[in-house]
């Protein structure tokens, strides 16, 4: 028995054994089955590791080179660090670029190139002046790169004997320079009397016309707002439009009606010709009806007179005899008028 239980149990245990094993690798085959990531392609990338402003000479500080995958990898950009800086003289940074934003070609000079503001002019682009105030130019919050809206103001008429109408003549147009400074590294506010912008030939043209006709007034721009909105002219009159709606509303208001109702009475019941009376025999009261002589009117009128009650007898001859009225108002027990009327009555 000794020999059977021990046999069992090694049986047992080999068994075990197997078992873990064949779960193990199948656990295995099963995670390494899995499918990897696919291996995104990426390629070499300069960008700034530091801030560089307006006006910087680039060096191999200001340098690094990242892998940028293939796919998103914007246009002219440089691969190697020595694009930008094998050269005779150093290349200037032509506008503001932040860290561990690629390097473009347009927004940095050629070898020994200046900080000039026509460097900093996008393909097909001008740069116009506008002459301003501290209203006109947002009392000095303007900046280099801040985006804005140009409104003009004119008068409608000849010789300005018109109405003032004002349109948006331009919008989303970049600030080059406000005075001048076309650094965009600036962040305090400065009134200056003239800012310079970048517009198109046409646009050009627009505002140089547009300071002889009428005044420019610059309107800031949300930094991430480059939508262009349908707009209309504002005169005079728009200025009040809330108001005009208000009267208008209350010019339209209905005027109140009467309602005339009709009252409707209800009518007397019709009379059956008796009145009612109370009978009074002791101390016993009980209702009666006589008949009306003529009306409830003219019965109520003569209730107090004597009644004149006339028989006539078979001669023709008549007899008046006086009756007394009938007295209807309660007595009192013990009195002589009520010791009288206190007998029967046959």
């Amino acid at each position: 028995m000794r020999t059977s239980a021990v046999v069992m149990l090694v049986v047992a245990v080999v068994l075990g054994g197997i078992s873990a094993f064949a779960a193990r690798h199948w656990i295995e085959q099963k995670v390494n089955a899995r499918p990897s990531a696919p291996v995104t392609a990426t390629v070499p990338v300069v960008v700034a590791s530091t801030a560089l402003n307006f006006g910087d000479q680039i060096s191999s500080k200001h340098l690094s080179v990242v892998q940028w995958p293939a796919s998103g990898v914007p246009k002219n950009v440089f691969s190697k660090t020595d694009e930008l800086l094998k050269g005779d003289r150093p290349r200037i940074a032509l506008q503001r670029i932040e860290p561990n934003e690629a390097i473009l070609k347009g927004k940095v000079s050629g070898f020994g190139g200046r900080p000039t503001l026509s460097a900093a002019l996008d393909d097909n682009q001008r740069a116009v002046t506008i002459r301003v105030d501290d209203v006109t130019g947002v009392a000095g919050f303007l900046l280099p790169g801040d985006r804005v809206d140009v409104i003009m103001t004119r008068e409608l008429g000849e010789r300005g004997s018109g109405r003032p109408v004002n349109n948006v003549l331009l919008q989303d147009i970049r600030v080059l320079g406000v005075g001048q400074i076309s650094s965009e590294q600036r962040d305090k506010p400065v009134v200056v009397r003239a800012v310079t912008v970048e517009a198109t030939s046409r646009q050009s043209q627009k505002l140089v016309l547009a300071q002889q006709v009428g005044r420019l007034s610059l309107v800031l721009r949300a930094a991430a707002d480059r939508s262009i909105s349908s707009t209309q002219s504002v005169g005079v009159g728009d200025l009040t439009e809330g108001e005009s709606a208000a009267r208008q509303v209350v010019s339209a208001a209905p005027a109140k009606t009467t309602v005339k109702r009709r009252v409707v009475r209800a009518s007397r019941p019709a009379s059956d010709g008796l009145a009612s009376i109370r009978i009074i025999r002791g101390l016993a009261v009980s209702p009666g009806k006589v008949p009306k002589e003529k009306s409830s009117e003219s019965s109520d009128s003569k209730a107090d007179a004597p009644v004149k009650k006339t028989t006539g007898s078979g001669s023709g001859s008549e007899n008046t005899s006086s009756v007394e009225p009938i007295d209807l108002t309660p007595m009192t027990p013990g009195s002589p008028e009520n010791a009288a009327e206190s007998r029967p009555v046959p």
